[in-house]
């Protein structure tokens, strides 16, 4: 027997052995279901609805170890429609500064001033947005 081991030429068929006793075949993942529009802006809307101040007073903080204090108290917030907020209210900035045509550093006063004022085209337009 150990003769004719030793006589066999040296390939991968005689070398090699099955490392595994089983095949594993992979599945087609399940098919996620895309969220109709209407119920994606439902859900937005009762989130602002409910959450709103804090948001606005987490857009608010200045020092990083502040913000993650209050982000590990309010672990809700943590989502994109917060990041959602915070995006529009610098997206009217923006679009603000470039029709006056000023820096946007120069502008975000009067941005604020609009929302304070409860300029109604402008909130309307801004409410629309979120």
């Amino acid at each position: 027997m150990r003769k004719k081991e030793k006589n066999m030429p040296w390939n991968v068929d005689t070398l090699s052995k099955n490392g595994f006793s089983k095949s594993m075949v992979n599945t087609k993942p399940e098919q996620v279901e895309v969220e109709l529009e209407e119920v994606r802006e439902q859900k937005h809307k009762t989130f602002m609805e409910k959450y709103e101040k804090q948001i606005k007073y987490f857009g608010m903080l200045r020092c990083w170890d502040d913000s993650q204090k209050y982000l590990s108290d309010n672990v809700h917030l943590v989502c994109k429609e917060t990041a959602n907020y915070l995006i529009i209210v610098m997206k009217f900035i923006l679009e603000q500064a470039k029709s006056l045509k000023v820096d946007p550093r120069a502008c975000f006063r009067q941005f604020f001033t609009k929302i304070k004022t409860a300029d109604h085209q402008y909130m309307q337009g801004f409410n629309d947005e979120l």
